[in-house]
Parts: C-alpha cells; structure tokens; sequence
C-alpha cells in the first residue's frame, strides 16, 4: 500500500502491535471509511479480537444475516428500512483512548473520527436488505426502522474508574446535584469527557492506555423493528345510550359495557396487526346521547402496524364484516387511510364547526304550543349564551365563563310538560347546561327563556358539519 495513504508507517505498526483490525487500522489513520474493504490483504489484521471495536467491525457475514433473520421474523412488511445502532459505551472510550495514545506515542499523529458504527450499519443493511428483499433508506424517508444493539458484556464496567481519577466535567445542574450527576459514567458524553481529561500515567496505571485485548467478541442483540403509525378516517353512528366514547372505567370497574373506541380501533388493530390504537374523534358525546345522521368525524392511529398498508376493499371489509358486526355502533361512509398531517382537521371539527342537536326536554309546568312559539321566536336567529364551568365537570376543567352561539332554536311542544327541542350551536356549547341552566351558570338557558323549569331526557347528536374523511393526496 502506497505510503502517501498513512501519515506515519510507526502509526500502523503501533496499531498492529495491540491487534487492532484492518478497518479500524485504516479508520484510525485517517482514510475514508468508503474506502474501507474488510477482504483487502495490504494490511493484514490479526485473528485476535480487535482492542478498539472489539470485534464489532468484523462480525462474520452469518451473524450478520441473522440479523436480517430476525428483522424479517418479525412480521413486518414493506419496501424499506432506515437502520440505527446503538454502540457500548466501552467501545466508544476503547477508540478515543487508543486514538490519545497514539497521540501520546506520536505527537504528528492527528485524532480522528473513528467511524466504526457507519461501517457496521453499512454491513448490516446491506444483508438486511439481501435477506428482506427491503431498500435501505435515510430515517427521513423510510417507513421501517430497524435498530440494533451491540453488547460486550466483558468490557461493560472498564470504564468506572474514570470518574475517580478525573475533575468532573462541566454539566448542567439540576436541582443543586449538577457535581453529583455530571460525574456519572452512565453515558457517552460524560465518559469521553471524563478520557480527555485524564492523564497519560492515570490511564496506564489502570491498564487502559491502550485497553487490552478482550477475550470475546460483541455481539449483536436487541433487534427492534418498529414502523410509523398508520391513520385510518372515517365517520362513526352510535345508537345506544349505553355505550360510552372511549372506555369508561371507575376504580377498575368498566362502567359502560363497550365503547366506541374499542369497537372501531381493535378490529383495525387486528387487520394491521398493530400494537396499540389510539381513537380521536372530533368532540365526544356522553355515554346517554346518541350519534346519528352521517356520523361524528374520527381518526385512528395505529401504532407500529406489522402491515403497511391495507386496500380500499380491504379496509371496507374490515369495516362491514368487523366493525358494524355490532349494531349500535356503525362506521359510516368509507374508511380511509390518510397522511398524518391531515388529523389537525379534526381538531378544526372539534373547535370551529356547527353542531345540530335533538333533545327531549320536561317542562315542570305546562306549555301551549302558541305561547312556547311566542317565548322562542326572539331567539329563532341565532344568539350567545354565556356558560360558566358546569357542575358536572369543575373538578376537570377551568373555571371560565365561555360565550357560545346558538345559531338556531327551535321548540315543538309534544305535550303540555314535553317539548322537542332542535338546535344548532358553536363546537364546545354545553347543551344539557343550556337546557337547565346548570343552577344559573348558562344564561339564557332555555328554561330561562321558557319561564318554567326544565331537565333534558333524550338528547341526540345529528349533524357535525365538517367534510371528512379528508381527500386523498395525490
């Protein structure tokens, strides 16, 4: 090999004299790790275990196909993956302090960025991908990642006596105990902080300057594939009034027998063979209101999906031979698998949309059909409550007043102390407020406008007024 390719000739002897592979000789003075090709003689390593990756940069082709083994064990399916590895500490301090003792050893030797994680992942995603049949791919653009650990048990603890022989390093202080936690060896920075700093005779007389050769190699374990959720759109009817919006659980007693969250989400998380769901609908109704018209706006996210994607025909049949098996709760309309910046639209539905109610209202005292007209007709067009904080919920929210618009008011008396009431308000109105006044604190309520007591008995959703699911992408 030509001389021009190393600083020093001493550098390399004095790599081979500890055993040090051939990548990590070609790392440590300085040549690109592109270049790097484990097969190539000019440089011939030693068959010990190499002192500064500890084998890590010449695991044998086998290891690293099982590796891909396991990745494609797993179940998931797709077309790429992004690939992470997470490196022992020991094997990071290894390196720097093989890198300052060359240094030591040769004042024109220059520290380097030893790469020996790229080289690894470079190995390995090319057998992932072999075995896979996956493309490797930035973080950014993969829709698969896969990490990867390495471990060397026998080195785990070399590093500890850093911190006794070395100033503390400067950290951030929390809570009075920044000395306490900065002088920590329980993470990269601190340890390759705490090397720096030590001296040459501190590091020998610890027998790590350089590190002796270990005994075993690393290995690779821990391999974790995980994938980016998936957002299923769609709209939901309920049409019990014992059926809760998500589950409804006090002191580990399931209140409402279902809900519509579980009826929606675990089918989905079945036919994705996912690991959780996560439901979101655009308002939420009480567990005694029903949801009719065409549905309450919803998304499901599905975390780490085993499968990529499903078919418009797939997820369809999902929704009418899964999801509507159960009658009170029905997925209207289509179900569609949407981008996920396109959920914000949903919280739009939530704050900013019109919402249409039915109520079946008491009245303590009798009402003629003219003169409840009469009462109503000022407030046909629209108007602004003003609701403080109702009762039923001061333990969990603010306690505000908030202006809201009843947009439209419409009451038909069925008999003299029942009345059907239809309305139409802001996202966010407290309607079983609005209908009794919640001891004073919405006015005007409709008890107030009717002159006479009021309690609500039925009360329906009918209409949330939001286009959903979202359209496509192209």
């Amino acid at each position: 090999m030509a001389d021009a390719l190393f600083p020093s000739r001493s550098v390399i002897r004095k790599l081979h004299s500890i055993a040090a592979c051939l990548p990590c000789t070609l790392l440590l003075t300085g040549v690109d790790v592109t270049t790097v090709d484990a097969n190539d003689p000019a440089v011939p390593g030693p068959e010990a275990v190499c002192p500064a990756c500890l084998g890590a940069s010449t695991l044998p082709d086998d290891v690293l196909r099982e590796a891909g083994e396991s990745v494609r064990a797993s179940g998931f399916t797709g077309a790429d993956f992004s690939l992470s590895i997470r490196l022992p500490i020991s094997l990071q301090a290894r390196q720097r302090a093989i890198m300052l003792w060359l240094h030591s050893e040769n004042s024109d030797y220059a520290l380097q960025e030893i790469s020996t994680k790229y080289l690894l992942r470079a190995r390995l995603a090319r057998a992932i991908g072999e075995v896979c049949q996956m493309a490797a791919k930035s973080d950014v653009e993969a829709d698969l990642s896969v990490t990867l650990a390495v471990e060397h048990p026998e080195s785990a603890d070399e590093y500890q006596f850093l911190s006794a022989i070395t100033p503390a390093p400067p950290g951030r202080s929390y809570k009075g105990r920044g000395d306490m936690l900065s002088r920590r060896c329980d993470n990269t920075h601190n340890v390759l902080a705490f090397l720096n700093k030590a001296s040459p005779q501190d590091l020998r007389s610890h027998n790590f300057f350089p590190p002796p050769a270990p005994t075993t190699r690393a290995t690779l374990s821990s391999v974790t594939v995980a994938r980016k959720s998936r957002f299923i759109a769609g709209r939901y009817t309920k049409y019990s009034r014992n059926v809760s919006n998500s589950p409804f659980i006090i002191n580990n007693v399931k209140v409402a027998p279902t809900s519509v969250a579980e009826q929606i989400g675990l089918p989905l998380q079945e036919a994705y063979q996912a690991t959780d769901y996560k439901f979101v609908g655009s308002g939420r109704e009480d567990v005694d209101v029903r949801m009719l018209g065409t549905g309450r706006p919803f998304y499901i996210e599905l975390v780490n999906p085993r499968r990529a994607h499903l078919t418009p025909e797939e997820l369809d049949n999902v929704r009418q031979t899964a999801i509507n098996s159960f009658a009170p709760v029905q997925a209207v309309g289509i179900l569609r698998e949407i981008k996920a910046h396109l959920t914000a639209g949903i919280k739009e539905g939530e704050e900013n949309k019109t919402k249409e109610y039915a109520c079946l209202v008491w009245l303590k005292d009798p009402i003629a059909a003219d003169e409840a007209a009469a009462k109503v007709r000022p407030y046909q067009e629209g108007f602004t409550v003003q609701q403080k904080c109702p009762v039923r919920v001061m333990n969990r929210r603010a306690l505000l007043t908030r202006p809201k618009q009843i947009h439209t008011l419409d009451v038909k008396i069925l008999e003299p102390h029942f009345a059907l009431v239809t309305l139409s308000t802001e996202a966010g109105t407290y309607i079983k407020e609005f209908v009794h006044s919640d001891c004073g604190r919405s006015s005007p309520s409709l008890a107030e406008i009717l002159g006479t007591s009021a309690d609500l008995l039925e009360l329906d959703v009918v209409n949330v007024d939001l286009e959903w699911p979202p359209a496509v992408e192209s």
